[in-house]
């Protein structure tokens, strides 16, 4: 048995405005959804990188705190405590005591630091 509906000419177009109206309805219900999703990632990003801010920031401090605890522990060395290796005197190489490297860096001043480096702090 073979069924056959039978529309009339408007009823087309009737059915193609019904369902536009539905797909704008959909729509408006997905542009909320898309709303609320944006707007939980982008929290959820700011949160992340002011975690990752406040990480960083407390690691530097750290790194701070810790360099200059050793300077304080530099202070406590006796100055002959470094004895002046000759070994190396065909390099031209110059030798400096402890009792000359604390006075050019003003006792190993924070004003004097320039950095860390690959054997500990440098100092101008």
């Amino acid at each position: 048995m073979l069924k056959a509906r039978v529309y009339h000419p408007n009823a087309l177009s009737t059915m193609l405005k019904s369902a536009a109206n539905q797909d704008q309805g959909g729509s408006e219900g997905n542009n909320k959804v898309g709303v609320v999703v944006g707007s939980i990632l982008a929290s959820l990003f700011v949160v992340c990188l002011g975690i990752c801010l406040f990480i960083r920031k407390k690691k530097k401090q750290r790194k701070r705190d810790a360099t200059s605890h050793g300077r304080s522990r530099m202070e406590q060395i006796p100055e002959n405590s470094f004895p002046i290796s000759h070994q190396d005197e065909d390099l031209d190489l110059p030798h400096y005591d402890f009792t000359t490297l604390a006075k050019a860096t003003n006792n190993f001043s924070f004003t004097n630091f320039l950095g860390e480096g690959g054997f500990g702090p440098v100092y101008k």
